[in-house]
């Protein structure tokens, strides 16, 4: 017997009731096929009850970043407040390296870590960024700063040496000025990002590699 009893039963019936009834069980089948296809065909083109537009059978739903070593943002809003994400895990963590980016519409800077990402805090800074140790002003170059704030992070080693190079020059056509790094002290550490106007901006995180990156939104010509 089946698992519902269902396939022997028919088999029985279609056994002892001749030749009729046989060719009605395949009449039937047929038409139950029919409905199926019928049924599947209707589905696959219907909207989905959250009001979205359909997507047809075997497309493609999220896309995949030009350069898949950058992180990528979880949405595409961009923003001119602060922006605050939780570290990936507990323990501070070592800057390793800094790149940028110069993209259609926008510039990157990402930061990437040794093991695991720290939190981050990115806002537009009000006044003229200042060192954490001994509060002097920093110059920076444009009429904006753009403050990355990581923590419980560090930018040295044990011996106290630095951990990550020197950040590299803006890359061609980029909007975005020097980076300055204005605090490395009791896990937390910063940078403030040198632009000429206070643009929308967006965070990333990515895990492997973990690694941070703001993107800038650049004005159009």
């Amino acid at each position: 017997m089946g698992v519902d009893g269902r396939r022997d039963d028919a088999f029985r019936v279609a056994r002892g009731g001749g030749l009729l009834k046989r060719l009605a069980r395949l009449a039937g089948r047929a038409l139950g096929l029919a409905l199926v296809v019928s049924v599947g065909c209707h589905r696959s083109e219907s909207t989905p009850s959250d009001g979205r537009a359909p997507v047809p059978a075997g497309s493609v739903a999220s896309r995949v970043p030009a350069d898949s070593r950058d992180a990528t943002p979880p949405d595409s809003g961009w923003k001119t407040g602060r922006v605050e994400l939780p570290p990936s895990g507990p323990g501070s963590v070592r800057v390793t390296e800094i790149s940028r980016g110069a993209h259609p519409g926008f510039d990157r800077v990402t930061w990437r870590f040794e093991a695991g990402r720290p939190g981050v805090r990115v806002e537009w800074l009000d006044a003229p960024p200042r060192a954490c140790g001994s509060g002097r002003p920093v110059r920076l170059p444009g009429a904006a700063g753009l403050e990355v704030r990581l923590s419980p992070a560090a930018a040295h080693d044990e011996t106290g040496a630095p951990s990550v190079p020197d950040p590299p020059d803006a890359p061609p056509g980029s909007a975005l000025r020097d980076l300055v790094r204005t605090c490395d002290f009791e896990g937390v550490v910063t940078w403030v990002v040198g632009a000429d106007s206070k643009a929308p901006f967006r965070v990333a995180v990515a895990d492997d590699p973990p690694r941070i990156a703001v993107d800038v939104r650049r004005a159009e010509p």
